[in-house]
């Protein structure tokens, strides 16, 4: 038995034209993903338009995100667009009202599935077997399966309904049936694996791993990657600005330097996950508020350095440097801050490296960095987590990467301690 959907392209009413749009689609190796994939390429290819394809678990978890103006646009079935838009079905008291449908795609045909050796041959044997149910993030599959089911006479005092989140976590569930869509894009077995046995997932997921990183690097990770160094980059740049005017005020005025390292090390005593909460009813759900609290934690790592880097001097290169007739601003300059350099750049390394660590759990706020694709991961159902890898590895390596670069920087802004090793 089939049932008939359509797909619509739905999109958030007020959006502006932004720089790069935010696309919602369902998980990563779904139907919809891959149609979300297409249409960012032909908007970027044809229309010159920019935009990150962003997988959630399912159309129930895209809508109010696109419906509160986080994401532009996604893909969604129409069932669903429609009940959100009018506050009916499960949307019953919480009206999607910013919601309007651009577009219909194509109709989507979905069939139920049996294994071969399976002694179910109709709708009416499915009586007492055990059938998905819930769909917390599809919600309009559950609706689907009740109205073939009822093709059959079977309801749902008939079956043993075993709740999912969505139809990719129906495969991790030893049920009765499959529901697939009759046009998907690629064979059963290349999204799910061979259903015929308990391990037979695993062959397909470690190929796709061995594939995500070239498949999905335009539309998820070289994004992220791009993003996850601009977080970093504006927070060691804003942060070390503010350290290094605190560490020459305490440098002049030794009184202020114990005060400035006491607030700076209090801020580094709160979680980052309870800074970002703290900080969002002042700053919002926004760019801002990560940043707030990224540069607060390189004040305590770059502050205190910068104020022993500047008292690196030796007393007797000082005491020449007065006795020749150098201001104390000549010395800060020609004696002080390039004696200070190895220190200042020794400091800049444990900063980088500890904003890009603390970044990643920025995309708990929003969905920006290589947390991004960790997080979206973590909440899927799956036993094989390839975004986790995938995004961890470049995390990883984006840390080294910078690490090397001011190693070098070092080398070319202080060659006597190369000389000196």
């Amino acid at each position: 038995m089939r049932a008939v959907t359509a797909l619509a392209f739905v999109f958030f009413c007020s959006t502006t034209q932004a720089q790069v749009l935010g696309f919602g689609s369902a998980p990563q190796g779904s139907i919809g993903y891959n149609m979300s994939s297409a249409i960012a390429k032909v908007l970027a290819e044809d229309a010159k338009i920019q935009s990150r394809v962003q997988p959630y678990s399912g159309s129930s978890a895209v809508l109010p995100l696109v419906n509160s103006g986080e994401l532009d646009l996604a893909v969604c079935n129409v069932l669903e667009a429609q009940e959100a838009a009018n506050g009916e079905g499960p949307y019953n008291g919480r009206k999607q009202d910013k919601l309007r449908v651009l577009g219909t795609l194509f109709p989507l045909l979905s069939s139920i599935f049996v294994r071969k050796d399976s002694d179910i041959k109709s709708l009416a044997d499915l009586k007492g077997k055990r059938i998905p149910a819930g769909f917390s993030a599809q919600v309009t599959l559950d609706r689907i399966i009740d109205a073939v089911l009822a093709n059959g006479g079977v309801e749902r005092k008939d079956i043993v309904p075993v709740l999912v989140p969505n139809v990719r976590a129906w495969v991790n569930e030893n049920l009765d049936h499959l529901l697939a869509r009759d046009d998907l894009s690629a064979p059963l077995e290349s999204l799910f694996g061979d259903c015929s046995g308990p391990n037979s997932t695993f062959d397909a997921r470690r190929q796709h791993l061995s594939n995500y990183v070239r498949d999905h690097w335009g539309d998820t990770l070289g994004p992220a990657l791009v993003e996850h160094l601009e977080l970093t980059l504006i927070a060691v740049a804003i942060g070390f600005v503010f350290s290094a005017g605190l560490a020459l005020l305490a440098h002049r005025i030794r009184a202020f330097e114990h005060p400035f390292g006491i607030a700076a090390a209090l801020l580094y005593t709160i979680p980052s996950l309870a800074l970002f909460q703290l900080l969002v009813p002042f700053t919002g759900i926004s760019t801002v508020t990560v940043e707030v609290a990224l540069v607060a934690y390189t004040l305590v790592l770059l502050y205190p350095n910068l104020v022993l880097s500047l008292r690196a001097a030796p007393p007797e290169v000082l005491e020449a440097a007065r006795g020749m007739g150098l201001t104390r601003r000549q010395t800060l300059l020609r004696i002080e801050l390039p004696l200070a350099v190895p220190t200042i750049i020794g400091a800049l390394r444990v900063a980088v490296v500890s904003t890009i660590s603390i970044a990643t759990i920025a995309a708990f706020l929003l969905p920006k960095g290589l947390g991004y694709p960790i997080f979206l991961a973590l909440k899927e159902p799956q036993p094989f987590k390839t975004e986790i890898y995938a995004a961890g590895a470049l995390a990883v390596g984006l840390a080294l990467a910078c690490d090397a670069a001011l190693v070098l920087l070092r080398r070319v802004l202080a060659p006597w301690t190369r000389r000196a090793a």
